[in-house]
């Protein structure tokens, strides 16, 4: 999957929530992209909203295992981000 057009240059522009709303729309087109998922953490990442974040990482894995059953393990960068950030979600609770 491609990263669409209006997300790509709203965040070259720096503009995080278009580029949210228009990873967002991705995601809603695709349910099933797990590019899409980590796309939307890393923006709610970028704002700030971590927990929020947290959920889409997690909901990444959760379609990566859906979608590989019997292997391959998930990418390590994604299980990497998910663990950093339920880290830093627990501290602030």
């Amino acid at each position: 999957m491609t990263i669409p057009t209006s997300t790509s240059s709203a965040y070259q522009a720096r503009d995080l929530p278009r580029a949210l709303r228009a990873a967002q729309e991705a995601l809603a087109a695709n349910p099933h992209s797990i590019f899409a998922h980590i796309l939307v953490g890393d923006l709610l990442q970028a704002q700030g909203d971590l927990p929020q974040a947290l959920a889409a990482y997690e909901s990444a894995l959760s379609e990566f295992r859906r979608q590989h059953p019997h292997g391959p393990a998930p990418p390590l960068l994604l299980v990497q981000k998910s663990a950093r950030l339920r880290a830093q979600v627990r501290l602030l609770r």
